[in-house]
């Protein structure tokens, strides 16, 4: 199958041969639309039918932006570009077919991403035209997008401008890289900015506006400064000390020959890079193979279209029995507000009203299991000690303290028989080791005896 290869730059389409050299016819209409030179450029051409077209655009039909973010998995970075384009496009990013390319930046965490842009009008138009002429269209890629692939394959950008200079076109391409990575994307026009007509030399005019945008440049990219410059008339320029272009004054221009050359003198990239971007792929090719498998398609359709008829059967029994499932609930919520809440409670404060019931519950819970686990020594020892008074009718409580280690008390019995019944009935409350008894001395010889009885508590107790 055949394939013919198409330049379109501003204003300019060129055949572009197998060996990246551009061939005759050179078409300049000026002041038409794209797809009106085109269709004068295939009608002169008469290319044959069912030939393969890949085509290259200039940056006038596929623009170029770069965007940078933090580094992200391959899967998530067309999500994130979406969000992004949508911030800088004068139109919607739906409107747009884009491709994009991707480079990790070290040592800095980020991705900068390299994206390629042309309207979708622009493209369907295009799939139009060649279809009516029984052309297939295999892919649509920049022509800066391979001027950059090419620079980058034996060289190293860093941070630099690079100057792509066109003696045919009268133009400038300037290429703003960091880290390698193409960041900006401008050019100029030595026709539009009033120029003398470059024919085999350059005037210091032009120069001297490259070197202005180049100076705007570093005012926004400050790690930027470095210039470099290729094309036809790169042997005519010299850069200076301060990164400026000017003209080379040894320079000695060869004696004027015929012009046989096409209307165009760029450098002839590879056409067919592996990196280069295609802007339908993702959009057409997918149609033109989905023609191919049409009838097992429609097989796979009705069947699809089946199931969604019984998935959607499904769905509405299933509504049925939910709606009937939450009128359920819906009985049993008006059942629980009519026993559990205040008379007056609407159903829409129910939920609320009932958890703060159950607060209070858990914290009354919490309390009774506190007061469940507590040692109650001290209530225990009074009851024990007011148990004895059955006994000892007289025994009379002086004094009583206690701390967290033992209970201490002061008394006093009529008789000393009484103090025998006291002393007698300690041991079976608490065990010998853990208190003791001192007798007042001063009240020995009388019938009343004073005593004082520290009880001291033991770890386990």
């Amino acid at each position: 199958m055949q394939l013919h290869n198409i330049l379109i730059t501003n204003g300019t389409i060129v055949t572009l041969s197998a060996d990246k050299l551009p061939h005759n016819p050179v078409f300049k209409p000026e002041g038409k639309e794209v797809t009106t030179q085109l269709t004068e450029y295939l009608n002169t051409t008469q290319i044959p039918r069912g030939t393969i077209i890949n085509l290259v655009f200039d940056q006038k039909y596929i623009h170029y932006q770069h965007f940078s973010f933090p580094r992200l998995p391959g899967r998530k970075i067309r999500q994130v570009l979406k969000f992004e384009l949508e911030d800088t496009l004068l139109k919607e990013a739906e409107n747009y077919v884009y491709s994009y390319s991707t480079q990790s930046i070290k040592g800095s965490g980020t991705t900068s991403a390299g994206v390629y842009l042309m309207e979708k009008v622009l493209l369907d138009e295009l799939v139009s035209l060649f279809k009516g002429f029984n052309l297939e269209l295999r892919w649509v890629t920049s022509l800066e997008n391979l001027m950059d692939l090419e620079f980058r394959k034996n060289t190293d950008p860093g941070n630099r401008i690079h100057v792509e200079l066109s003696e045919k076109e009268k133009s400038a391409r300037l290429f703003v890289y960091r880290n390698g990575f193409l960041v900006g994307l401008t050019a100029l026009s030595a026709q539009r900015a009033g120029d003398a007509q470059i024919e085999g030399a350059i005037c210091q005019d032009f120069l001297d506006q490259i070197n202005q945008r180049a100076n705007a440049i570093r005012l926004m990219e400050a790690d930027i400064s470095d210039i470099s410059i290729d094309g036809t008339l790169s042997n005519q320029i010299t850069v200076d000390e301060q990164q400026e272009l000017s003209i080379n004054k040894e320079y000695q221009p060869e004696p004027a020959q015929e012009n046989n050359k096409p209307g165009i003198d760029l450098p002839a990239p590879r056409l067919d890079h592996p990196r280069r971007i295609n802007l339908i792929t993702s959009n057409f090719l997918v149609f033109q193979e989905l023609k191919k498998h049409a009838r097992s398609l429609m097989f796979t359709a009705g069947v699809f279209i089946l199931s969604v008829v019984l998935y959607i059967s499904a769905l509405g029994y299933r509504g049925y029995y939910d709606s009937q499932y939450y009128e359920q609930l819906n009985h049993q919520l008006d059942q629980t507000i009519e026993k559990y809440l205040p008379k007056g409670a609407s159903k829409a404060n129910a939920i609320y009203i009932i958890k703060e019931q159950v607060q209070n519950l858990n914290l009354e819970k919490e309390k009774n299991r506190k007061f469940k686990h507590r040692n109650y020594r001290v209530s225990k020892a009074l009851t024990e000690l007011s148990l004895l008074k059955i006994d000892i009718p007289s025994l009379t409580l002086i004094r009583f303290s206690l701390n967290d280690q033992s209970i201490r008390f002061q008394g006093q019995t009529a008789s000393m028989s009484e103090f025998d019944i006291l002393k007698a009935a300690l041991p079976r409350i608490y065990p010998p080791d853990s208190y003791r008894i001192n007798t007042n001395e001063k009240n020995r010889g009388s019938e009343s005896v004073e005593f004082s009885t520290t009880i001291q508590f033991k770890p386990s107790q």
